[in-house]
Parts: C-alpha cells; structure tokens; sequence
C-alpha cells in the first residue's frame, strides 16, 4: 500500500474512533440527563411498596427500599443502608426504568443477602432513614454522598408523622459497632472528641494475625 495512502487511511480511522467515543460520551451523558430528570420528577409517581430486612431492629442496621412505580412496566426503586446506633445513612444509592422483573429480582436477592425482609409502612420506612439522618447529624456525622441523589426516591420529610417507635442509639447514648469497612480510628476519635469519652457505647471488632476480638466499652476484651 502507497504510503500516502496509508497515511490517509490511519487519519481516516483516528477520525472514527475519535467521533465513536464522541458518540458513546453524548449517550452517557444523555441518558445520565434523563436519569436525573426522572428522579427529579419521582415524587410524582406513587410509591408502589416498602420494605427492610426483616431483624433490623435487632441488628441495629436497616436496609430500606422505597419503590415508586414508574409506569405499569417499570419500576424505579431507593436503598438506604441506614445504622441505628449513630452513623446514619452509610449508602445510598437508587435505580431508574427497571423492569418489574428485574426488580423482582432484586427484590429476591434482597431478601436472600438480608435473611429475609419484612413489607413496612411508608411512614416507618422514611422515618428509618429521615431519623436516622437526623441523629447522625446531631453528633457530627454526615450521609453517604450518593443519598444527596437518592433521597429524591423519597417522600418530602414534612409529609411524614414520625410515630413508629423506632430508637436511635442505645440506652440513650450513641452506640458505635465498627464495619468491616469503616475509618474505625477516625471514627473513635471523632465521638471522644464530640461527646466525651462516658458518653457513647461501642463495639469495636480488631483482628490480628492470630486471632480476632472486640473490645466493649461495657465488657472490655472479649475474643472470638
């Protein structure tokens, strides 16, 4: 091949591959639009079901979803992932135009990463992640960052009776248990800092090389 011709051939097929990705960032950004459009407008559809893991309470961490239906095929859906005891809503994040199938897949793999679920009311549902938010707050804690597009997905706060019952913290204090993917340090700090070091319970999980134990501000060192 002539190798002005082959010049122009290699120029050629740069062009394409350059209004190829042109093409592929317009329909992101597109239908990223669209997406954020819709949750704009999601409070215009009606809330189609409820629901949280099924031993919340217990467990002192709840998993929230609130599904809207958008259309009579199509599902879009919130989840909260909310602790109790005083970090409130560690994620967030939310799904538009699912199919009712689809979501009725999720809702099974939900139930089977959660060991069941239980169908709650909407009050109790928003009231998990709008209290939730609430205590966080009031020690310093901020939401996950994706909660400021998800809770979009939610009812306005005013429009909910907060009358469920539901407690934040335990024994009337924040009450800490660490994740396994939690700044624990940072965190610690944090509520010594804030409330004092009498002020709030915890459980925090330590592992080593041989072993692994928590340590309870009531129970002191305890392995596993």
């Amino acid at each position: 091949m002539p190798k002005d011709h082959r010049r122009r051939q290699e120029k050629l097929l740069k062009k394409r591959r350059k209004e190829k990705a042109k093409k592929k960032r317009m329909h992101i950004a597109t239908s990223a639009s669209f997406e954020r459009r819709l949750l704009r407008d999601a409070r215009d559809y009606p809330i189609l079901e409820c629901f949280v893991n099924k031993e919340w309470r217990e467990q002192g961490i709840a998993n929230v979803v609130v599904a809207r239906a958008q259309s009579e095929h199509l599902t879009l859906f919130g989840v909260f992932l909310v602790d109790l005891g005083c970090l409130g809503v560690k994620n967030a994040f939310c799904n538009v135009s699912v199919t009712r199938s689809d979501y009725g897949e999720f809702k099974e793999n939900f139930r089977e990463g959660n060991e069941g679920l239980s169908i709650c009311s909407v009050s109790l549902a928003h009231e998990i992640v709008y209290g939730g938010l609430d205590y966080a707050k009031a020690i310093g804690f901020r939401p996950h960052k994706d909660f400021a597009l998800a809770q979009l997905i939610l009812e306005p706060r005013e429009a909910i009776t907060f009358d469920n019952g539901v407690e934040f913290g335990k024994d009337g204090k924040p009450f800490y248990c660490s994740g396994p993917n939690d700044n624990v340090d940072r965190i610690m700090n944090h509520l010594t800092k804030t409330l004092g070091p009498d002020n709030f319970h915890y459980i925090v999980h330590v592992a080593t090389e041989d072993f692994e134990y928590e340590i309870d501000d009531e129970l002191g060192e305890t392995e596993e």
